[in-house]
């Protein structure tokens, strides 16, 4: 089962740009470096990738700690905006008896003010991203909703991924038909999917009937559904794939889906194969959700699954 090939070769080493937060998420008073697309950085990169994040954090003790772990873990940080006027992303994390989360943010973080000057997209455009991954929630920020529009088009030839990653309800239809229409790749985790589709349609329509009109409707190549301890599934042009889910103790479910998307992601630019895609980043969510945190270093027996 193929997608649409990217208009870039495959490389060993995919150049990956992740748009969006930095956020120190607030566990029992322990803080950890987290926000979806820095998750998918710092994973991408443990994967063999060249990962880099757009974002900006706080001219505060908490933005010079996340620049310098993303760069200890190999992800370029050249975009990353030292905003003296907002302070780094932060929230704080509930988790229930099954490791769930749930988050309450700080108001207007850094990362809703991206820095989309045209020196700044020149200098991503110069780079040439393979890939584009980027959420929801920071575009809950004037600056950075536009900023992301800007380098999609900016950046066409790239896969453009699309992790969902509802958060604080901020979900306007308006944005959500705008995003899927610069969509390559949507992924989504079952809540996200029901959700995504009752906001278009006001009623959920079923698996197959909701990934017929994501891809028919907004051109979309392919849709994944992370199902959990159930696995993974995608949709595309060819079909249905499914993946088993893979049992594991739960730690907690903090940045499994980023390294879905990482896995799959990497896995895809370099493999050019759906199914081993989704076989890769299933089995990379399963093993970040069995340990503490967004991002437990990648074992070697893992990073050969992208290929």
């Amino acid at each position: 089962m193929t997608l649409r090939p990217p208009s870039r070769p495959r490389a060993p080493y995919p150049r990956i740009l992740c748009v969006g937060e930095i956020i120190w998420d607030i566990i029992e008073a322990r803080e950890h470096l987290g926000g979806a697309p820095c998750n998918v950085a710092v994973h991408a990169a443990g994967l063999g990738a060249e990962a880099a994040v757009w974002s900006a954090v706080g001219r505060d003790s908490r933005g010079r700690r996340a620049l310098e772990i993303l760069r200890r873990r190999g992800v370029r940080c050249r975009w990353v905006l030292r905003d003296p006027n907002h302070p780094t992303g932060w929230a704080r994390v509930q988790l229930d008896a099954k490791g769930c989360a749930t988050y309450a943010f700080v108001a207007r973080p850094a990362y809703e003010f991206l820095d989309a000057s045209p020196a700044v997209l020149d200098s991503i455009a110069r780079w040439r991203p393979q890939a584009i991954v980027f959420g929801t929630l920071a575009q809950r920020g004037r600056a950075t909703r536009r900023a992301v529009g800007q380098v999609l088009r900016r950046c066409r030839g790239a896969l453009r991924v699309w992790d969902v990653n509802f958060r604080r309800g901020f979900a306007p239809p308006r944005l959500l038909r705008a995003r899927l229409q610069q969509t390559d790749v949507l992924k989504v985790n079952e809540d996200e999917a029901h959700t995504l589709a009752r906001l278009l349609w006001t009623r959920w329509p079923g698996y197959e009937e909701a990934a017929r009109r994501w891809t028919q409707q907004f051109g979309i190549s392919v849709v994944v559904v992370t199902r959990g301890a159930a696995g993974a599934s995608a949709w595309s042009n060819d079909g249905r794939l499914d993946v088993s889910g893979i049992e594991v103790k739960v730690a907690d479910t903090v940045g499994s889906g980023d390294a879905v998307t990482a896995a799959f992601t990497v896995a895809y630019l370099r493999t050019h194969d759906l199914a081993k895609a989704l076989h890769a980043a299933n089995r990379l969510g399963a093993f970040v959700a069995s340990r503490a945190g967004a991002t437990p270093p990648c074992p070697a027996r893992l990073r050969k699954l992208v290929g």
